[in-house]
């Protein structure tokens, strides 16, 4: 019986040795996969490139962005509803909505103007860094201001003939504008960085400098001066930086 035990735990041991050997090397990562191999996780695919993630300095550059932006806008609407008001029989609140009004039109019509022309200007893509970090986000706006457009149409009364056709129209338009922006993608193209949904020719960038945090800072001459900051991938930054390098000299400030 002492015999029969002793034989008993020494193959019991020598099942779980080798069932132990076989799990672990099911689960090694094999060559070729990712670092999370197949356990728990599954596979990571890098053929699906992954959105890049908002970094503090690229939200605090578009917090100054934002900020001169909207006093530049807010002076321009009030320049604008004084000039209205001064016209006879023109209430000031009438001025106002007026102003506002066409300010957002013409803002709008030069953001699809520029969009489309950079869709067409772009050229082929040399590098997909994927959609914005808050795609979802931005779908979700487009959807709610899509009812509000309806819900703005139905509560017009024929009183205020103007706000139904107003109302619903700057509504559908906003939604244009961020579903627009939840569709772009961030690129290395040929004559330019495509940023989501504008494009942003070699020969335009004045200086750039990498941030720790992989954003990508850069100046630029539009229309004004401009100084812009956007999160790259880590897995992407060192083929980007060298996109970079290749296209855009730092004497000329131009493509090479």
């Amino acid at each position: 019986m002492a015999v029969d035990s002793g034989q008993k735990q020494v193959t019991g041991t020598c099942v779980w040795r080798g069932a132990l050997h076989s799990w672990s090397e099911s689960s090694a990562v094999k060559p070729g996969e990712g670092q999370m191999g197949n356990v728990g996780l599954g596979r990571f695919r890098r053929d699906r490139p992954m959105p890049a993630q908002l970094t503090a300095t690229a939200r605090r550059q578009g917090l100054k962005n934002a900020l001169i932006c909207g006093i530049g806008l807010l002076v321009l609407w009030l320049a604008v509803t004084a000039a209205l008001s001064l016209l006879p029989g023109r209430k000031l609140l009438d001025s106002m909505m007026l102003s506002f009004a066409l300010l957002w039109v013409v803002t709008f019509l030069a953001f699809l103007g520029t969009w489309v022309y950079g869709l067409n200007t772009r050229g082929r893509v040399l590098l997909d860094c994927g959609p914005p970090a808050h795609r979802r986000n931005y779908l979700m706006i487009a959807v709610l201001s899509l009812l509000g457009a309806l819900g703005g149409g139905l509560a017009a009364t024929p009183a205020s003939p103007p706000l139904i056709v107003a109302s619903p129209a700057f509504a559908v338009s906003f939604a244009a504008y961020w579903f627009i922006a939840a569709t772009g993608r961030l690129q290395v193209r040929e004559n330019g960085l495509w940023f989501y949904c504008n494009l942003l020719r070699w020969r335009k960038i004045q200086h750039y400098r990498w941030a720790p945090d992989s954003t990508l800072i850069l100046t630029a001459t539009l229309p004004l001066w401009f100084r812009g900051a956007v999160p790259v991938p880590p897995e992407h930054r060192e083929h980007f930086d060298a996109f970079l390098t290749q296209h855009w000299s730092p004497t000329r400030g131009k493509a090479a």
